[in-house]
């Protein structure tokens, strides 16, 4: 049965107007890996959808809108997998 949506305790934001990393991993995410990104986070990270819609972003001159989603999932953060640490060095 699905929690319900009150339960949430870690959200995050996909966009495709901006590129980041997984918050958990180091899967790319966003911009054309828009629908691939939502798939990552719900397959890989138990997160479930909350919300998909449009952002207008820029200014009344020069708008463009971006595709945004919003997904939860009812693990607080400290139970959650953290990103793993990368060392560079240069030599």
């Amino acid at each position: 049965m699905s929690e319900p949506i009150t339960d949430t305790q870690n959200v995050v934001h996909v966009s495709t107007g901006i590129g980041t990393g997984c918050q958990h991993c180091t899967q790319s995410i966003g911009l054309d890996r828009f629908a691939e990104s939502i798939n990552h986070y719900i397959q890989e990270h138990g997160y479930r959808l909350l919300h998909v819609g449009q952002q207008t972003e820029g200014d009344s001159q020069e708008p463009y809108q971006t595709t945004v989603a919003v997904l939860g999932t009812t693990l607080r953060a400290d139970e959650l997998p953290s990103r793993p640490q990368v060392k560079v060095t240069m030599g």
